[in-house]
């Protein structure tokens, strides 16, 4: 019997190689670009929570089961209203009207939080207020 020329082996191993290296290269490729995706993601996030700073200046019990709540915006970004988070005393709470818009650095808004029954007497209970981005505030509930 006779076997392949070696010309036409030398050609078939170099084929091989080539496919070879091309599946790695794009294999490669996918997993760099994935990687690389999700650091650019997890940087971003975390500029984003540096950036984005607030206090809670007063929470005050007003009355008729609502406690009024000012917040500044201490960062450097504008904070989207509408992603505003509270809770009482660790039992969320609904913010009425919702908040609507962005609040500049430096500016303050005031919201109103409905207190239940179920969260007892608030006197002095925490409060605590979040946003989308940043660190939580907590804040003890005065004007009682």
């Amino acid at each position: 019997m006779r076997g392949v020329s070696a010309v036409i082996a030398v050609i078939l191993i170099l084929m091989i190689t080539v496919a070879l290296a091309a599946t790695s290269y794009v294999w490669f490729s996918s997993v760099f670009s994935t990687v690389t995706a999700g650091g650019t993601n997890a940087t971003t996030t975390a500029i984003s929570g540096i950036q984005t700073a607030f206090a809670v200046e007063a929470a005050i019990y007003a009355g008729n089961s609502l406690t009024t709540v000012s917040i500044r915006n201490t960062g450097s970004v504008n904070i989207d209203k509408s992603t505003a988070a509270a809770y009482i005393n660790e039992i969320p709470a609904t913010i009425t009207p919702t908040p609507s818009g962005t609040l500049a650095p430096g500016a303050v808004f005031q919201i109103s939080v409905q207190n239940t029954s179920a969260m007892g007497n608030i006197c002095g209970k925490p409060i605590k207020v979040s946003f989308a981005a940043g660190t939580p505030q907590v804040h003890a509930i005065g004007g009682c």
